[in-house]
């Protein structure tokens, strides 16, 4: 048999599975790149982010993916049987070669001599309409309608992920969606994978997270938690969904799959835009700031979803989540590339990620001595960023015992988190993260950033450094509204107390303390002074008192 080269979809056309593996790496190059282009742009922002408008972006991303389907749907119903059967159902699906066709072609013309025309025609109808082992109509429609579920909900929990923690926690959730992938594909599909798959499927997650351990050297956020691993559940489940329903035979053709499933995910999308942000206005505020890049991303995000269900279609699930994963790794590596962004962290990690990504994409034969010899090498590659990962933690103020503090109060806190607003901080960028990584001797935050409880309005004086004097005793009755007062102009403060006086019990409540007198201590020499207590009051004369 000769498997056709068309593929029943809206957006490729592409040799299964006998495919060079020439044509194999073109794809994956092109797919790499395309990936590595698209975060570029997405990446690329303004720093004042209206979440509004990454729902209108997403909307529309799925409405282009089905006009294109509809548009193919239409052009290939000409050639096919009726609206909706095909001669290809499934990823299985094949047309006879050269030889059989020659064989098929002298049986009709055989059978015409002994068959009447309505009768042959009625043969011919059955033959098109029979699918062994088909799923049902309305089981393919729903797949078709929870993958759709599924793909909306990985793109609105990746922006949820991507605005509460680091890139690098965010870039982290693409290996453990491999990992989950393969779980999953081996629980729910049956499907085996070789010890040197699963290795790799690790060595990918370990690369990253040396990154992350190495440039992030504090605890993930207790709210991140669920994101990232909602993030990687949904996108092995919605991989898993679409290899499901390409390795079984429908009644339908993978055509009106395919438009079932860019229509939920439009109308998922549509109503969850309409039913959280003023629909009006945020089209207004995206018209009026839209730039020809954004159309160049909604392209390239459509260009890449496309490409992804490919990658399904030909390879499996497992294989697709992985390249998603080859192309974070990639994009890491160009960043290290640069001069000003270089680290060896960021270099190395991102290499081990690429090597494990190669190694199960490529699943060629080989002899037992090669797989013997690659094993080896990963598994060094693992001792040595489990070294490195251990060694970054361990070192950070205890993490995996403050990462289990914050998992068994993590529901708890969730339950507190107030709604994200409208307008929002554009999360920080791995050029930030990495530059900030180079300071040799990074300064602590101020506690006083959190003194004033309301928003500050006032930010004249906010790169500045206002050191506060207490010396009096009056003064640590009203610290607290000093506190508020003084952080509503400044929010770097530094207060500095008497540690040895009577009322020493206020010490936790200062920054610095000075040993140094006793509130009722002779003044009448200035050489008796050891902390000059009057500062304060001319450094800020309106709040003095004599």
């Amino acid at each position: 048999m000769r498997f056709s080269g068309t593929l029943s979809s809206p957006f490729a056309s592409f040799p299964n599975p006998a495919y060079s593996r020439s044509t194999k790496w073109a794809f994956v190059l092109v797919f790499l790149f395309v990936w590595v282009i698209n975060e570029r742009l997405r990446t690329a922002s303004d720093l004042n982010y209206h979440a509004g408008i990454f729902a209108v972006q997403a909307t529309a991303i799925e409405f282009v993916k089905l006009a294109l389907s509809l548009v193919y749907f239409y052009w290939t119903r000409r050639s096919q049987a009726g609206w909706l059967h095909s001669p290809r159902t499934n990823r299985y699906s094949s047309v006879p070669d050269e030889e059989e066709q020659a064989l098929n072609d002298l049986n009709n013309s055989l059978e015409e001599e002994f068959v009447d025309v309505p009768r042959r025609e009625e043969n011919a109808q059955a033959q098109a309409l029979r699918a062994p082992d088909a799923l049902p109509t309305a089981l393919s429609v729903i797949l078709a309608f929870l993958a759709g579920l599924l793909f909306t909900y990985l793109r609105h929990t990746s922006s949820l992920l991507e605005m509460l923690t680091d890139p690098f926690t965010f870039y982290l959730g693409y290996p453990v969606s491999v990992l989950f992938t393969f779980l999953t594909s081996f629980f729910i599909l049956s499907r085996t994978f070789d010890g040197l798959q699963w290795q790799s499927a690790l060595l990918q997650f370990c690369g990253l997270l040396a990154v992350q351990a190495s440039l992030i050297p504090t605890p993930i956020a207790e709210y991140s938690y669920p994101f990232l691993m909602g993030f990687a559940l949904a996108g092995s489940c919605s991989l898993l969904t679409m290899d499901f329903i390409y390795t079984h035979s429908h009644n339908i053709s993978l055509e009106l799959i395919h438009v079932t499933l860019f229509a939920s995910s439009g109308l998922i999308s549509a109503v969850a835009f309409g039913s959280q942000h003023p629909v009006q206005s945020t089209l207004e505020t995206h018209v009026a700031t839209f730039t020809i890049w954004d159309g160049v991303y909604v392209l390239t995000q459509t260009i890449l979803d496309l490409m992804s269900l490919t990658a399904i279609f030909y390879f499996e699930a497992a294989t697709a989540a992985t390249l998603v994963s080859f192309g974070a790794a990639i994009h890491l590596l160009s960043v290290s590339l640069n001069p000003a962004t270089h680290t060896f962290a960021l270099a190395a990690g991102s290499t081990i990620a690429i090597v494990a990504s190669v190694t199960h994409v490529a699943q060629a034969k080989r002899s037992d001595e090669k797989v013997r010899l690659i094993l080896k090498f990963q598994a060094t590659l693992l001792n040595i960023v489990f070294s490195e990962v251990n060694t970054s933690y361990l070192t950070s103020s205890g993490h995996f015992s403050s990462s289990f503090r914050q998992s068994t109060s993590l529901w708890d806190h969730i339950k507190s988190i107030p709604p994200c607003p409208p307008t929002l901080s554009r999360p920080t960028t791995v050029t930030d993260i990495v530059a900030a990584s180079k300071v040799t001797c990074p300064r602590k935050p101020l506690q006083s950033l959190s003194f004033f409880p309301h928003e500050r309005q006032y930010h004249a004086f906010d790169n500045i450094l206002l050191i506060v004097f207490f010396s009096h005793a009056r003064y640590d009755a009203n610290l607290d509204y000093y506190k508020e007062v003084y952080s509503e102009f400044f929010p770097n403060i530094v207060f500095v107390g008497p540690g040895s006086r009577e009322d020493a019990g206020f010490s936790h409540s200062y920054d610095v303390l000075v040993d140094s007198y006793e509130s009722d201590e002779d003044l009448s020499d200035p050489s008796f002074y050891k902390m000059a207590g009057r500062v304060r009051r001319s450094f800020m004369p309106l709040y003095s008192s004599s």
